[in-house]
């Protein structure tokens, strides 16, 4: 197959250094048949632009700060994430990198050439019919899950989403936690209700709620999670039942089993000045 069969690509670039993002652009404008879809610092980001721009390859840092690669695969979703070439500066991810069936791995700092490598193994593979790594990323993302924090110095600290991203609108949503209100079960989706809005979200609430700080939100109930930094007081209903009553008036029932410490987090909370 000759270099003009080959598709050509649309390319993301997403790395949270400066440096790193400027050198791989002019790096890229050397390169025939190699369009920049956009630049992004963060997984948010990327995954903003991911829908926006469609690039067909994603150049990944691994370590980015909030969020990093294999989080970002997961809140896009196998399906829709395009080809990766996997980049950082610690080996220890070579192996993970290669499980998830990247096209290709750079371990910076890296040459021209080895760029040029990785790129033309991704034009190669998009060639070929039933090539892509969607099944892998899949299987993938069930181990990810299984696996300590690779960012955290501390592997037994877990690291908590600060956004989440809303993928039942178009374009695509992001909700700093901060702002949600209450999380209501749907069945095996969730209800994200945030200050005079409701965002229907992909995910049951007990995977939501692994993923979220118990510090700032509490199962209060088996449909519903709150954000005790939204709660302004807790009210009594006939017969004992309690509600606790958020900051737009929302109104949300407190199951029996969880009245005791949900009064003990809230005088945590009312103590503490960094949440929130």
């Amino acid at each position: 197959m000759s270099s003009a069969d080959l598709p050509s690509l649309r390319i993301l670039i997403v790395d949270d250094e400066p440096d790193a993002r400027e050198l791989l652009l002019n790096w890229l404008a050397e390169l025939a048949g190699v369009e920049i879809a956009g630049v992004a610092g963060d997984a948010f980001e990327a995954i903003e632009l991911i829908q926006t721009c469609t690039p067909n390859l994603v150049l990944l840092d691994i370590h980015m700060p909030e969020l990093n690669a294999f989080g970002l695969i997961a809140q896009v979703g196998n399906e829709s994430m395009p080809q990766v070439i996997f980049s950082t500066a610690y080996d220890e991810f070579a192996v993970r990198a290669f499980e998830v069936n990247a096209v290709d791995y750079l371990l910076k700092p890296f040459s021209l050439r080895r760029l040029k490598q990785a790129i033309d193994r991704s034009r190669v593979r998009m060639s070929k019919p039933g090539t892509g790594q969607s099944t892998a990323l899949k299987d993938f993302l069930f181990e990810f899950q299984r696996m300590p924090n690779p960012d955290s110095k501390n592997s037994k600290a877990k690291a908590y989403l600060t956004r989440i991203v809303v993928k039942s609108i178009n374009p695509w949503k992001t909700i700093d936690c901060r702002e949600i209100l209450a999380i209501h079960s749907d069945g095996a989706y969730t209800n994200i209700e945030t200050a005079g809005k409701l965002y229907t979200h992909f995910e049951s609430i007990s995977s939501l709620e692994e993923c979220l700080d118990p510090r700032q939100f509490m199962r209060v109930h088996r449909n519903a999670i709150i954000n005790l930094c939204k709660v302004l007081r807790i009210t009594t209903l006939p017969y004992g039942a309690r509600q606790a009553v958020l900051e737009n008036g929302t109104k949300v029932k407190v199951s029996r089993s969880y009245r005791v410490e949900l009064q003990a987090r809230l005088v945590l909370i009312s103590e503490k000045t960094d949440i929130g």
